[in-house]
C-alpha cells in the first residue's frame, strides 16, 4: 500500500512545483511589465517639462513658403532671449502664436502660415529653453513663461506695422494655458484662441494616462510634482471667465488622446460671452489643420478679422492697450 502511494505523491509534488514556478514566472513577468508601465509613463509625463531642440526649419524661414518671414529675437525680464519668427501686417493687426510641449515655434507652421497669409502680423515664438530660445531655468509653464508671453506683446506693440489695439493671441495645449493666465490680466491682448487647453494638470494627466489606470496615472502625477510645477496661478476655469469682454475662442478635437474635448466644454461653460467653441471632427491633439484645412483656416481667419478689425474702434469704443498692474510674475 505505502510502495503504491510514493510514485503518486511524488508526481503531486513534480505537478505543484511546476505550477509555483510558473505561478512565479507569471508574477515575476506582471511585476517587470508594471514596472516598465509605471517608468514609461513616468518618464513621458517629465517630459512635458523639459525643452525641446529646434526644428532644422526653424533656422530657415524662407523655406516655409510665408513670404516676408523673418527670424526676430527680443529679451525677457531676466535677461534672456527669446527666438521667433515674424511677419509684417499688412492690415494692422498682429497675433501671437505659442506652442505646446514637445516642439518649438514650427509645430504652429500652419496656423502662423493662415493667419499671415490673411494679412495679419504674425509672431511666433519659442518658449525659453525650446527650440532657439534661450533657457531661464526649469520649465514650469508658469511664472517665466507669462514673462516671456508679456515680452513677446511689449515687442509687438512696438512693431511700427502694428496698432496696439488690435493684438491677438493663439495657445496651444501647455502654451495655451499661458496664453489664458496672460490673456486674463493683460488687456493688450484683444482677442484669444484657446486650443486644446487642459482645465487643470492633474486630471490633464489622470486622461493622458489612463490606459493604464493608476499604474500609469500615479507615475504621472508624480512627474508633476517632481517638475515643481507649483506657481499657485489660478485655475483656468476663474482665468477664462477674466478674458472677457474680449472675444475667446476655444479651440478641440474630438479625437484627443491627450485633452479630452470635455476639457474644452468645461472651459467654454466657465467662461464669459463673447465666447465660442468649436469642437473639429476627426481631429486628434493640435492636428486642427490636417483634419479639416478648409474650414479650420476660415474659421480662424474669421474670429481673428472679426475681433480684431471689424468692430467699431472710434475713440470712444477703442480699448487703450495696458500692461497688467506691476509687470511680468
Amino acid at each position: 500500500m505505502h510502495a503504491a502511494r510514493n510514485p503518486i505523491s511524488s508526481r503531486q509534488r513534480l505537478s505543484r512545483r511546476r505550477a509555483l514556478l510558473a505561478a512565479i514566472a507569471v508574477l515575476s513577468v506582471g511585476v517587470a511589465l508594471s514596472i516598465r508601465i509605471m517608468l514609461r509613463s513616468y518618464s513621458s509625463a517629465r517630459e512635458n517639462f523639459v525643452g525641446y531642440p529646434a526644428a532644422p526649419i526653424s533656422s530657415h524661414p524662407e523655406q516655409t513658403g510665408i513670404p516676408g518671414l523673418a527670424a526676430v529675437s527680443f529679451p525677457t525680464p531676466g535677461g534672456r532671449t527669446v527666438s521667433g519668427w515674424y511677419s509684417t501686417s499688412r492690415n494692422r493687426a498682429g497675433v501671437i502664436v505659442v506652442h505646446g510641449t514637445h516642439s518649438d515655434r514650427s509645430s504652429q507652421l500652419v496656423e502662423t502660415r493662415l493667419l499671415a497669409s490673411a494679412g495679419f502680423g504674425l509672431l511666433a515664438f519659442d518658449w525659453p529653453g525650446f527650440g532657439q530660445s534661450e533657457p531661464d531655468g526649469e520649465v514650469r509653464w508658469g511664472v517665466k513663461e507669462r514673462a516671456a508671453l508679456t515680452a513677446a506683446i511689449d515687442w509687438l506693440i512696438t512693431q511700427p506695422d502694428v496698432d496696439p489695439n488690435r493684438i491677438g493671441g493663439y495657445g496651444m495645449s501647455y502654451g495655451g494655458m499661458v496664453m489664458g493666465q496672460v490673456a486674463a490680466r493683460d488687456s493688450r491682448l484683444n482677442a484669444v484662441v484657446l486650443a486644446a487647453v487642459p482645465t487643470e494638470l492633474n486630471a490633464q494627466m489622470d486622461y493622458e494616462y489612463r490606459r493604464w489606470w493608476l499604474l500609469s496615472a500615479l507615475p504621472a502625477r508624480r512627474a508633476l510634482r517632481d517638475a515643481g510645477v507649483t506657481d499657485g496661478a489660478a485655475p483656468m476655469t476663474e482665468l477664462v471667465a477674466q478674458i472677457a469682454p474680449r472675444p475667446l475662442l476655444l479651440v478641440t478635437g474630438d479625437q484627443d488622446r491627450v485633452v479630452p474635448a470635455s476639457m474644452t466644454q468645461t472651459l467654454y461653460e466657465a467662461a464669459k460671452a463673447p465666447k465660442e467653441m468649436w469642437t473639429i471632427p476627426g481631429a486628434g491633439h493640435g492636428d486642427f489643420g490636417g483634419a479639416d484645412p478648409t474650414a479650420y483656416g476660415a474659421r480662424l481667419t474669421r474670429f481673428f478679422r472679426t475681433a480684431l478689425l471689424e468692430w467699431p474702434r472710434g475713440a470712444d469704443t477703442a480699448p487703450v492697450a495696458r500692461a497688467p498692474a506691476g509687470g511680468p510674475r
